[in-house]
């Protein structure tokens, strides 16, 4: 019996050891837009050349001018303006509202 628990016990860590993903394809995916590739999104850069640039984008700090007469803007960033949203299926939004005068 206690040889059945130990063959058991070594199976199961031995599968949770085979079950991880040692590739980080999907893990970290921040977008190469020089490459002509586009699978599921843009490319993947290699990781060597993600910077802390590549999640970042100063556009939602910036205090939006509406230009309706409700005093609304939105300000959106897509993949486009933060790389390091490829494969996500993320975007932001920024919503701004002014008083009316």
């Amino acid at each position: 019996m206690e040889l059945l628990f130990v063959y058991l016990t070594i199976c199961a860590t031995i599968s949770c050891a085979l079950a991880s993903d040692p590739d980080l394809l999907q893990d970290v995916c921040v977008a190469d837009f020089a490459s002509g590739t586009k699978v599921n999104g843009f490319a993947c850069k290699d990781a060597a050349d993600i910077t802390a640039a590549d999640f970042f984008y100063d556009g939602l700090a910036k205090a939006a001018v509406p230009n309706n007469p409700f005093g609304t803007v939105r300000t959106m960033a897509f993949v486009n303006q933060i790389p390091g949203l490829n494969t996500m299926g993320v975007s932001l939004a920024e919503p701004t509202l002014h008083q009316a005068a």
